[in-house]
């Protein structure tokens, strides 16, 4: 593989998470102003399973790792069941809780046990 791609997974991971905390306080600001939340459920569903990617990625660099935890978590907090079936909902929340306790059970370093 190309000796880079850790160097593009680390500032895609970090990207994709600063994304996701813009997202969590835009989120928490519309139900204040009552604003509709129009950002793609699908986009969510694909930025979601990235962060599950990154997180359980044994290849995965250690910062890859720190953020991907945090893309998870911010995804599990933005997610609701209205905007998923009950199932996929489900298996989302699911995937992400295992991902995020098998980082605090073996990350290696602090930070991504902190994140997670």
């Amino acid at each position: 593989p190309d000796p880079g791609y850790k160097t593009v997974h680390v500032s895609g991971s970090w990207s994709l998470a600063n994304l996701t905390d813009i997202l969590v306080q835009a989120r928490a600001e519309m139900e204040v102003t009552g604003e509709e939340d129009d950002f793609p459920v699908s986009m969510l569903r694909r930025i979601l399973k990235c962060g599950i990617f990154g997180a359980l990625d044994s290849g995965s660099a250690v910062n890859t790792k720190s953020n991907s935890v945090r893309i998870i978590g911010n995804m599990l907090n933005y997610l609701s069941p209205e905007l998923l079936s009950d199932t996929e909902y489900q298996d989302l929340m699911d995937s992400g809780t295992r991902a995020i306790i098998t980082n605090i059970e073996n990350g290696k370093i602090m930070k991504i046990r902190w994140n997670a």
